[in-house]
Formats: structure tokens, C-alpha cells, sequence
């Protein structure tokens, strides 16, 4: 009897359980999607923390990326600008430079025998006391005192001091300034004086016998121990005559402050002023 009992407690188990099976199978086959249905109460809280969570900070971090890749791209553009920058400044300076003294190297090529220095000017001192330029050349470019500073065929000063890198030119301009003169179309003789003004110098020693012209140009005429001959200073503004002498008021040629290089060269040996043929 017991065994029997069992055997039926067996029977019904496995009844049972196909029972529940086929009840499964059933539903299933009903309602396809429940399984679907009963995982979408887990997935949706793991969704929507995508959404809000994740997706947020996916972007973040892609944006943080891409602003990473712009500040090095931006950097890079900074460099290559100050670069460039650089380069254009360079150029600058270069064309300044040579406008500056292509006039000079123009002139210096016209001339035989020339060994004069092309010297920039540091500074200027236009007042009613002096008239003076400082050079960037000095001892250790072989400036010397007595030295004539010239541009373009025309008279600018001489060297009064010189230092180891620098050098101070004192301007025709100067009331200091003495220079032998000769009027181009008369050949009258005379000494040129500045006169501390920028916009005029006199002409003194005149002999009142001498013929003097409106605009007549006037040159060095070497007769002194300074200046070399053939150089050119200004033209005859305005003469009237005082007593035995003409008293002439000059214009100059060249516009002191406007000149940023000069060229040093000595009196006499390595300055020739003969012209060469062009």
C-alpha cells in the first residue's frame, strides 16, 4: 500500500508538471510577447538612466574632446600667426632698410675709391643750443674724429666724438658748423654757418664784387681741413648786399629729420671724388 501511494504521488507530480507546461505553452502561444512584456520592467528603468546618464555624459565627454582638439588647433593657429607675424615684420624691416639706403648704395656705386661706412642713426638732437646725430659705428668700425658724414652727395656733419659703439656727428646745421663754400653758375666763394635752424644756415664772406643768384647751389670747396670738395649743402634762398659783402640766406637740400643712415667717410685718401663712368 505504500508503494502504491507513491507511485501515486509520482504520477501526479509528473502530471502535474505537464500540466503547468502545457498551460505555459498555452499563454505563450496567446500572448507571444509576455516574456517581451516582463523584461521591459527591467529594461526600462535601464533605459531611460541611458537617456538621462548616459547619453548626457557621452556628450560631454565628446564635446570636451572636441573643445581639446580646438585649443590645440587654436594654438597651433597662434603659433603659426605669431610665425607669420614674424616673418612679415622681417620683411618690413628689410624693405625699410633697403629704401633707406638704396639712395646711398646708388651714389656709393657712382664713385671710385670709396671705402665709406653706412651707419644708422640712433638718435637726434634738433634745440637752439645743438645740432648733432649719434651713429651706430664707432671705434670697432674704424670712426675716427674729423670724419664726414654724408647722404646722397650732400654735406650732413662731421664726427666730433667717437666712442667703441657709437659716434656723435655734429650737423651742418650747427652754429658750430663752418664750411668753405663755392656758388655753382657764379663761382662765388664764401663760408657757410649754421645757424641752429633746421629750415635755413647764412653764407658770409661774400665779396659785394661777386655776382650771387637766386637758387644758385651751393657746394664744398675743399679749401678747408675738414670738408672734401664737391658736396652739396643747399641753394641761395634770398642776398642783399651789407657793406662789402653779400649777406645770403640759405636753403638746405636735405631734410635732417627725415634721415635715419648716413655714410661715414674720411677727408682725404679713401673718398675719391672723381666719377666713374656710369
Amino acid at each position: 500500500m505504500k508503494k502504491q501511494s507513491i507511485y501515486k504521488g509520482c504520477l501526479w507530480g509528473i502530471i502535474s508538471i505537464v500540466a503547468i507546461y502545457g498551460i505555459i505553452n498555452r499563454l505563450l502561444y496567446f500572448s507571444p510577447g509576455l516574456l517581451e512584456r516582463s523584461s521591459s520592467y527591467c529594461m526600462y528603468p535601464i533605459l531611460v538612466t541611458q537617456r538621462t546618464v548616459a547619453t548626457p555624459l557621452k556628450q560631454f565627454f565628446d564635446r570636451r574632446r572636441t573643445v581639446e582638439e580646438l585649443t590645440t588647433m587654436l594654438q597651433q593657429l597662434k603659433l603659426e600667426h605669431e610665425h607669420a607675424l614674424q616673418e612679415n615684420i622681417e620683411l618690413n624691416a628689410l624693405l625699410d632698410y633697403h629704401t633707406d639706403i638704396e639712395e646711398l648704395v646708388d651714389f656709393k656705386k657712382r664713385y671710385s675709391g670709396q671705402q665709406g661706412i653706412i651707419a644708422q642713426v640712433l638718435t637726434k638732437q634738433f634745440s637752439e643750443q645743438a645740432h648733432y646725430f649719434l651713429i651706430d659705428a664707432g671705434e670697432r668700425k674704424g670712426i675716427k674724429c674729423d670724419m664726414v658724414a654724408i647722404y646722397n652727395n650732400c654735406l650732413v656733419g662731421r664726427v666730433v666724438e667717437v666712442y667703441p659703439w657709437y659716434s656723435k656727428v655734429v650737423l651742418i646745421t650747427d652754429k658750430s658748423c663752418k664750411v668753405a663754400v663755392s656758388c655753382a653758375k657764379t663761382k662765388s666763394s664764401g663760408i657757410y654757418s649754421g645757424i641752429n635752424d633746421l629750415a635755413s644756415a647764412s653764407v658770409t664772406q661774400v665779396s659785394h664784387l661777386d655776382q650771387v643768384q637766386h637758387d644758385d647751389l651751393l657746394l664744398s670747396s675743399g679749401e678747408g681741413l675738414i670738408f672734401p670738395r664737391g658736396f652739396a649743402l643747399g641753394k641761395i634762398r634770398s642776398h642783399h648786399t651789407q657793406g662789402l659783402f653779400h649777406s645770403i640766406v640759405t636753403e638746405p637740400l636735405l631734410d635732417m629729420r627725415s634721415l635715419h643712415y648716413c655714410q661715414i667717410i674720411e677727408r682725404d685718401g679713401s673718398y675719391n671724388t672723381k666719377m666713374t663712368d656710369a
